[in-house]
């Protein structure tokens, strides 16, 4: 029987990933077939929600339960920063 309290799935396996000290799951060259396969079906995720395929409910799941997971890992190089040339 499934919690209505707890996500299941992939979306379970990644809170619990991010909750023991990971950083969000790579799609290359990642550390543990674990991690591969996280990375990958987060990347899928984000693909289907750029192309407008992944249902709404799917996007607010994922948005209340794991924060963040649009976004993921900032990219090496970057400072967060805003660029120079951004308008104020």
């Amino acid at each position: 029987m499934i919690s209505k309290g707890r996500p299941s799935g992939r979306t379970s396996v990644i809170i619990d990933y991010r909750a023991s000290g990971h950083d969000w799951p790579r799609r290359k060259k990642a550390d543990t077939d674990t991690e591969d396969e996280l990375g990958d079906w987060l990347h899928a995720q984000r693909f289907k929600h750029g192309r407008g395929t992944l249902s709404p409910e799917k996007v607010a799941a994922l948005d209340a339960a794991v924060p963040g997971w649009l976004v993921g890992r900032k990219r090496r190089g970057t400072s967060g920063t805003r660029s120079r040339n951004a308008p104020d």
